[in-house]
């Protein structure tokens, strides 16, 4: 059994996460055995079924007791910063100034900037979110919505090719409930007046009750009786409410019997259209007559499906949810011969197609939503899309579904609710409720189905991400040059950059709009950040969680360049320096005391006769200072050692970090000879820093 529990955050105010114990206390139902290795109990009486063995089945060895569990729990208020990726040796090094990344594709976040309506190169949209899949993804709710109009017209297509008809199936449940219900009773009066038998018949189509008794005078004079048959409803919880006082009146029946010296009389009680629920019925004969065996049962009766109301009408109905495991439409294809398509060849890929587990974004599906969605494809961008969805030739285009509110709702499994607050694992039904045959739309086109897509919250993301928790939605919600989302996406602020290559790309426009996540996007691609400052060096995008809903980006667009530094000296006991300078176009560049940070190449030793990579670990430079025996004014850094006890060649190595759309170089001082800088293209005492094409 599966119960909801709600924590609402009273005074949690802290970024780190919380750890405590919960404690829960329930009810345990004990069956003869409180291990519950070998669980079993006796009752005298029948009509006892699953979660359905009450005091009045007479049972032995049942008790419910009080049970508390406890349980380790952990709350957070933000994502936490993703887990790394455990990197193998021999591997490109993930370790840069004391931070320590990871590589490669296990290292980057499950999401995809395509928003195009069409099938990947590895995946089909339709199958884009399942969690079972290796190319799958986490969605936002555009790129579910897409897997989700995919699914839908899959289910349309098998309908159609099928007549949207198929015979009602047997009828299990019912046929089960006609068997627990039907009871026969005999009683060995031992010659005196009283209740021979009785019966209970039940009709599983009407959910029609009918209930005999048999008197018998084997006395030599007239008795005379009376017959009360009762109906009750019982409360599930009988074991907690007074059973005389809690049960609830339904119907009675009472009959006065006159029965002739050695005769019998038999009476008729009927109980038509019950619903669902658990029941018993009362008999009691009574007499004020000598001798008579007065008598007094209860028989439990359990009624588990609504009753059919004509016999043209099936019992199962014309629906796709999903109860108890048992997919309604998966149950009518077993007993029908069906025609196949490419997707639906077996009944239960009918379940399959409409229950799934799959992997989704905190977002919102919200009205707004929806009808951007609608306008984004069938205006925006309808070359992408399928004409099934926006325009044909019959009317029956399934953006209508996502206009009308009442004909489509995504809601929680749990609750009225369509935001999904956590990214995670979530469980999806595609519930479709037909109220004319099989069809999704009537003839004229429009929607006659209600459908009710399902979330079901399973667990939350196994690596963690701050994408997860930024629903991108591409360009919907476009309008002109911005982006007004209400209630959904991201509301981006500040510089717009790409977000993919495609002929139509997304952006990061400003927008209005409440959205579900509000990004403020700061442009730092300055060449001192980039290089200088040990927070920043390097840094391409960066993340930064304000509040649950609230977001700041860094974006700082830049070329990656590795350098070498080659040097080649002497042994000299006195201290010497190389210097250089970093040049924008034709002027000189200065970020402060230090310009970058130096490593060892190589398994050489340095010119102290220390290892190199011991001497020089992320090392930085300095700034030339008037002491230095240089030009006057020139500008640059420099890199020193005290003394050479060593001669030959030195390998520095580092990587230089260029705002894009500028050009920069690096360029030699001193000494003149013996030193220069080597990238992947060049060795010169001037290099380009272009980045790694």
């Amino acid at each position: 059994e599966k119960v909801l529990v709600e924590f609402e955050n009273k005074n949690f105010t802290g970024n780190a996460p919380e750890y405590d114990i919960l404690e829960v206390t329930f009810t345990e139902g004990i069956h003869g055995d409180s291990s519950h290795r070998n669980p079993s109990t006796y009752c005298e009486r029948a009509g006892f079924g699953p979660l359905n063995i009450t005091p009045a089945h007479s049972c032995t060895g049942i008790a419910d007791v009080p049970f508390t569990q406890k349980f380790h729990v952990k709350v957070k208020r933000f994502e936490e910063a993703a887990k790394l990726i455990p990197v193998e040796f021999d591997k490109l090094s993930c370790i840069k100034q004391g931070l320590q990344g990871s590589t490669g594709k296990e290292a980057l976040p499950r999401i995809s900037l395509n928003w195009e309506w069409k099938d990947r190169e590895k995946i089909k949209l339709k199958d884009l979110c399942l969690a079972d899949k290796n190319e799958s993804v986490y969605c936002d709710e555009t790129q579910f919505s897409l897997m989700l109009s995919e699914r839908l017209n899959i289910l349309e297509n098998f309908l159609r090719e099928n007549k949207y008809k198929f015979n009602c199936p047997s009828d299990l449940i019912k046929e089960t409930e006609e068997i627990e219900n039907t009871r026969f009773y005999e009683n060995d009066l031992k010659g005196k007046p009283g209740l021979k038998k009785y019966s209970t018949e039940f009709n599983g189509t009407t959910n029609s009750l009918k209930v005999k008794a048999t008197a018998e005078n084997n006395s030599k004079l007239i008795k005379e009786a009376e017959l009360k048959i009762t109906l009750y409803s019982i409360p599930e919880d009988i074991e907690n409410i007074d059973f005389e006082t809690g049960r609830k009146l339904i119907n009675s029946c009472e009959k006065s019997l006159s029965i002739n010296p050695n005769q019998e009389k038999e009476e008729e009680c009927s109980f038509p259209a019950l619903n669902p629920d658990s029941y018993f019925i009362e008999i009691n004969l009574s007499s004020n007559a000598e001798e008579f065996e007065e008598f007094n049962e209860s028989i439990p009766i359990k009624v588990i499906s609504l009753p059919t109301n004509t016999a043209a009408e099936c019992h199962l109905p014309t629906s796709t949810d999903t109860i108890g495991g048992i997919n309604f439409l998966e149950e009518y294809l077993k007993e029908n011969e069906f025609l196949a398509t490419k997707e639906i060849k077996k009944p239960e890929d009918i379940r399959k197609l409409l229950n799934f587990n799959t992997l989704l974004m905190k977002d919102s599906f919200s009205h707004d939503f929806r009808n951007d969605f609608v306008n984004f494809f069938e205006k925006e961008s309808f070359l992408d899309a399928r004409p099934w969805f926006y325009e044909n030739e019959s009317g029956k285009e399934l953006k209508k579904f996502f206009l009308s509110e009442e004909k489509m709702k995504f809601t929680k499994r749990d609750r009225n609710d369509f935001k999904l607050n956590s990214p995670g694992l979530y469980e999806v039904f595609i519930n479709v409720n037909f109220s004319d045959e099989w069809k999704l739309f009537t003839d004229n086109g429009e929607p006659s189905a209600e459908i009710k897509i399902e979330f079901r919250f399973v667990r939350e993301p196994e690596i963690e991400s701050p994408f997860y928790s930024m629903p991108l939605n591409g360009l919907i919600g476009l309008e002109g040059s911005k982006l007004n989302r209400e209630g959904y996406g991201t509301v981006f602020e500040g510089i717009a950059f790409n977000l993919n290559e495609s002929l139509q790309a997304a952006r990061t426009l400003e927008g209005a709009g409440s959205g579900a996540v509000k990004a403020k996007i700061l442009n730092e691609a300055n060449i001192e950040k980039l290089n200088s400052d040990p927070k920043t060096n390097g840094n391409l995008f960066r993340i930064k969680t304000i509040e649950a809903n609230e977001k700041e980006l860094s974006f700082t667009p830049n070329l990656a360049t590795p350098v070498m530094m080659k040097y080649s000296y002497v042994k000299d006991d006195n201290p010497f320096s190389v210097y250089y300078s970093l040049f924008e176009s034709s002027n000189p560049v200065t970020t402060g005391n230090t310009l970058t940070y130096w490593s060892g190449a190589g398994n050489c030793f340095d010119f102290t006769g220390k290892p190199v990579t011991r001497e020089f670990n992320f090392k930085g430079d300095r700034k030339i200072v008037s002491g230095d025996e240089l030009q006057e004014g020139l500008q640059g850094y420099a890199v020193d050692w005290k003394k050479s006890v060593l001669e030959g060649n030195i390998y520095l190595r580092t990587i230089f970090f260029t705002p894009i759309n500028k050009s920069y170089s690096l360029k030699t001082i001193a000494p003149s000879e013996g030193f220069n800088f080597i990238t992947p293209s060049n060795e010169s005492a001037s290099i380009a820093l272009t980045g790694v094409q």
